[in-house]
């Protein structure tokens, strides 16, 4: 199991609760992870993958939390939702990709760009729905299969 599993839930504190905790999640963080160079390695190779704009060699825990207010505030996708890390360089900030939730009930028509109907049945998974994925690009969005929410101009 990922020593970053705590981020991975949809389910984060208020960002006034997060600052009022630095003081208590650095400190365990330090105390559990940075005391045994074994654990300290790991503990940052993980964290900084997983969170967006640290650098590979990062050993700080004030940097970590600052990346993991980012990863609340802006309501990044982050595993198990996405497999992709946030980036600081994406189509997202060239104004050219979206995150969304598409639901539904049952199966609806809808017309690609073309005119012609396209019978989508809802899934719970948008990864996986292919019929969903031809509509999009039929307006030249496509969907990135290994982060729920992402659409872009180019699939990535």
């Amino acid at each position: 199991m990922s020593v970053f599993s705590v981020i991975q839930s949809d389910s984060l504190p208020t960002a006034r609760k997060l600052k009022d905790a630095k003081p208590r999640i650095t400190d365990w963080w330090q105390q559990a992870w940075t005391n045994d160079n074994t654990q300290s390695t790991r503990f940052f190779a993980e964290a900084n993958i997983a969170l967006p704009g640290l650098t590979m060699n990062n050993t700080s825990t004030d940097d970590l939390f600052e990346a993991l207010e980012m990863v609340r505030g802006f309501g990044l996708a982050v595993p198990p939702r996405s497999i992709n890390p946030p980036s600081l360089t994406s189509n997202h900030i060239a104004g050219k990709a979206i995150d969304m939730t598409i639901t539904w009930t049952g199966t609806i028509n809808v017309k690609k760009k073309d005119g012609n109907e396209e019978a989508l049945t809802f899934s719970t998974n948008a990864n996986t729905n292919i019929a969903l994925h031809k509509v999009g690009e039929s307006f030249g969005v496509k969907k990135l299969k290994t982060d729920a929410p992402h659409w872009s101009f180019n699939g990535r």
